[in-house]
């Protein structure tokens, strides 16, 4: 969960998820084109296409576990209605996630027969992860933040973001900045940058790179 300056009414408030959230919808819409793309019936560049669709769900199911590590707690406790909304949503998207990884692992061993089939159900599953994760990522962003913003001022939700940054696997932290930097438009990697300061600074090669 990460920064982006945005704007409600006449105030400019930090926004906790929005970088990684333009990451989430880059790597999915990715994953999504990639399958869209690929000739099941023919002989399709699998190790590649599983990459990128591996690649998306492993981000998007991170973030969530940042949401529910982060978020969610606060959101239990100011809005529980809306906190039972987005873990039933959250609930959703795991068992899509699974069934997609499941289509993949299926495809990635099936003959030739039996590709084009599987190739189908792959491209059904990730359209209905797709869908879903749009409208869960809406509803963080608008009725999500707009608690947040009520009941904490930027400088918790600054802190909310470091522990977030804190609990990334070292291994993982490169990938996971790069998939933000690559989603942001240059003012939102300069936001981003300064966001995370001292989680940035051992990544200078990192950031300098993704320009």
């Amino acid at each position: 969960m990460f920064s982006l300056s945005s704007t409600e009414t006449t105030m400019t408030r930090f926004d906790p998820t929005a970088h990684a959230h333009k990451a989430v919808r880059a790597l999915l819409f990715e994953a999504a084109r990639a399958v869209g793309r690929t000739d099941f019936e023919g002989e399709p560049e699998l190790p590649d296409l599983a990459a990128t669709v591996r690649r998306a769900l492993r981000f998007a199911e991170r973030q969530a576990e940042q949401e529910e590590r982060e978020l969610l707690p606060h959101l239990r406790d100011l809005a529980p209605e809306l906190a039972a909304e987005l873990d039933v949503g959250a609930e959703r998207l795991g068992r899509l996630g699974r069934k997609l990884d499941l289509a993949l692992f299926q495809l990635e061993r099936a003959g030739d027969g039996e590709r084009a089939a599987l190739g189908r159900r792959l491209h059904e599953t990730i359209d209905l992860l797709v869908s879903a994760q749009l409208a869960h990522l809406r509803l963080v962003e608008t009725k999500a933040t707009r608690v947040l913003w009520a009941h904490l001022d930027d400088a918790e939700l600054r802190a909310l973001q470091q522990r977030s940054v804190a609990a990334i696997d070292p291994a993982e932290l490169g990938e996971w900045l790069a998939s933000m930097l690559a989603a942001g438009n240059p003012r939102e990697r300069l936001e981003l940058v300064a966001a995370l300061g001292d989680a940035l600074a051992t990544s200078k090669a990192l950031v300098e790179s993704a320009w």
